[in-house]
């Protein structure tokens, strides 16, 4: 049973390489054995099938599903998809309240560009109260992380150390 699991995942990461790099390509197959891993918790596979979704057919919802899966594992990367959904209101009904949540719990994680859009919610006061202190706090740690935005930020701002980028 662990072997077919572990083949499926390797079948799965062809497929991602197949639709990534354009080698001769068979959509449908690929998504096949995405599906399959995603189906069996793969994390990796869940968050592919879901920008597969909302990226390749509009299908928001069901790519709102996966990002839930995944974000529902403690995954950061499917955490951050699942609060851009919501930021957006792609497949969910607009919440900037659900958004800072989510984003909070994948900035906690480390995942920078969480750490970026929660500050910044948190300077403006989206979906949650203004908290400039803590605003900054979390573009400090996304810009230490490279993240750029977080860094041209900081600096427009005259909050930060770093320099522009561009």
């Amino acid at each position: 049973m662990e072997q077919d699991k572990v083949h499926t995942h390797e079948m799965a990461l062809k497929a991602m390489f197949s639709l990534s790099w354009g080698v001769k390509e068979d959509k449908e197959e690929a998504l096949k054995w995405v599906r399959k891993s995603a189906d069996q918790g793969d994390v990796d596979s869940q968050i592919f099938l879901g920008n597969s979704l909302k990226d390749g057919g509009g299908d928001y919802s069901e790519a709102v599903n996966w990002f839930r899966k995944a974000a529902d594992q403690g995954y950061a990367d499917g955490q951050y998809h699942l609060a851009l959904s919501y930021e957006d209101g792609e497949g969910v009904q607009k919440d900037d309240s659900e958004a800072v949540k989510w984003f909070r719990k994948a900035a906690d994680q480390g995942h920078a560009t969480s750490q970026y859009n929660l500050g910044w919610m948190l300077l403006v006061g989206c979906g949650v109260q203004k908290d400039e202190e803590e605003a900054v706090k979390w573009l400090r740690k996304a810009a230490e992380q490279g993240q750029s935005d977080a860094q041209s930020d900081l600096y427009e701002l005259g909050l930060g150390g770093f320099q522009k980028t561009s």
